[in-house]
């Protein structure tokens, strides 16, 4: 297990708040052998919060970057899928809306680069979260209803 700092991050985009909690990145290796069983893996939990009082937001999934010294990506692999973050309710969605006020929380469980893994290589890893704020709006749903005249 490697330890990152900080183990929680907290930031604020427009009327999304997020947390990044219990960040951490490990990898399986055998005991008697040594050898790597399975990539090092990022592991943490997201959550994020809509801060409004009165526009809902769609968040849109996102994705996690690792970034070098100059601040630009560090790759997987040529066969590696990018990082992404699925915040979607079920295994098939990506999106989901936050009401007014409301939280998700999600687990994140990505690959993480082995470049990444040698000492002063990592200065950053930069979670980024599609969202877009849809405006909070009242109408009125009408059904024409009468009674009918009675005849007398």
């Amino acid at each position: 297990m490697y330890e990152l700092t900080p183990h929680s991050v907290r930031v604020k985009a427009g009327i999304v708040g997020g947390e990044l909690r219990h960040i951490r990145v490990a990898e399986r290796v055998e005991d008697l052998t040594g050898r790597v069983d399975s990539g090092p893996r990022l592991y943490g939990r997201l959550v994020l919060k809509n801060l409004s009082a009165d526009r809902s937001v769609l968040i849109d999934g996102g994705k996690v970057v690792f970034a070098d010294a100059k601040d630009r990506a560090i790759g997987l692999g040529p066969e590696s899928v990018e990082p992404a973050i699925r915040l979607g309710d079920s295994y098939n969605t990506t999106s989901t809306r936050l009401a007014p006020g409301q939280e998700l929380a999600r687990d994140i469980d990505v690959e993480f680069p082995v470049e990444a893994l040698k000492p002063g290589r990592l200065r950053g890893i930069h979670v980024q979260i599609n969202y877009s704020v849809a405006p909070f709006k009242r109408d009125l749903l009408e059904f024409p209803v009468a009674l009918p005249r009675s005849e007398g």
